[in-house]
């Protein structure tokens, strides 16, 4: 029954993940830090990979951290694990990997930051139990979500169900959990 509720729930946080970070079809977004890129000027790479701080998601696994790389290619691969502590010390052995597609759209102000909408289209994904597949799917509905850049800081949006609707894109930044460049 555990093993049931926990692959629930890891379906549920994919949903979550999908429409909670993103990248761009642009390698560059705004760093208003003015603090980033290897020229140090007002724009910052996309491309590359981000570790997120360990995030409360409540359910039998209670915390995870994602992983995002960004590719000059406009795609993405993130890569969610599971744990049962709040320092994300004890994995549960639980893991979801997406192959991504995105594309950045126009610049807006969220949540005091200088930001981007990006579109994000999970071309597949494959859920993990301690090795041996539990789960995957392809070809999911585009998502709607924003994402910016200060310095070596990744914010995203986070919202509780995925939006499938350009209308309802967030409106605000996730600050609390964010992802550091690695």
């Amino acid at each position: 029954m555990r093993h049931a509720v926990t692959i629930l729930v890891a379906v549920f946080i994919f949903s979550l993940a999908a429409c909670g970070g993103g990248g761009g079809g642009s390698s560059n977004v705004s760093d208003s830090s003015g603090s980033g890129g290897s020229g140090g000027g007002s724009e910052s790479s996309l491309v590359g990979t981000w570790k997120s701080v360990c995030m409360f998601i409540g359910g039998p696994e209670p915390y995870i951290i994602i992983t995002k790389t960004y590719n000059t290619n406009d795609s993405f691969v993130d890569t969610v694990l599971w744990f049962t502590d709040s320092a994300c010390a004890s994995a549960t052995g639980l893991k979801r990997v997406n192959q991504n597609s995105y594309s950045l759209g126009g610049k807006v102000t969220a949540s005091g930051k200088s930001a981007y909408e990006i579109d994000i289209t999970t071309n597949s994904w494959t859920l993990t139990q301690d090795g041996a597949t539990a789960g995957g799917g392809t070809n999911l509905p585009t998502t709607y979500d924003l994402v910016a850049i200060e310095g070596k800081t990744l914010y995203v949006s986070n919202t509780p169900t995925p939006i499938t609707n350009p209308a309802d894109r967030p409106t605000t930044l996730d600050l609390p959990n964010y992802y550091t460049r690695q």
